[in-house]
């Protein structure tokens, strides 16, 4: 299944405009069309009426709308999951502290990250203040554990 043209079909029923759905999907206005035809060729229903420049979805296509959003949802969703696991399996999640965290129980917290999530592989540095924010920045760390100065507390 082609989940481009599920997403032009959700466009179109929110725009209810050719044009503007082709604007917003980076997409020709004929595109739109041809995918729209398709869907109702291959599900053999009719998804929109289409009289005098206006767009409005039948009674199907008010049925299969939230049943496509669904679907693009769980796309997403899994979409989201595979990043998330390639991920995993190639880069550290880096985590960079100031030298005083053990006092800190930076180490606690961390531990239990670790055995919470596993799969996650853990690296610790430690790092001035004036580092930490420039680690951030540069993409070098995910994460700077600095002390709550109000409660004594590490803070993520």
């Amino acid at each position: 299944m082609d989940t481009r043209k599920l997403a032009v079909f959700v466009d179109l029923a929110e725009t209810r405009n050719y044009s503007w759905s082709a604007e917003r999907l980076f997409l020709a206005q004929s595109t739109i069309s041809k995918d729209i035809m398709a869907l109702e060729k291959a599900w053999q229903v009719k998804l929109f009426i289409r009289a005098h420049r206006q767009v409005r979805l039948t009674r199907v296509g008010e049925l299969l709308l939230p049943k496509v959003k669904a679907v693009l949802q769980r796309e997403a969703e899994l979409n989201q999951a595979i990043t998330d696991q390639s991920w995993l399996g190639e880069r550290p999640l880096v985590i960079q502290g100031l030298p005083s965290l053990p006092q800190y129980q930076a180490f606690h917290i961390m531990s239990r990250f670790a055995k919470r999530y596993p799969n996650v592989k853990l690296k610790f540095s430690e790092a001035g203040v004036d580092k930490l924010a420039h680690a951030l920045d540069q993409k070098k760390c995910g994460y700077c554990l600095y002390p709550d100065i109000y409660n004594g507390i590490p803070q993520l």
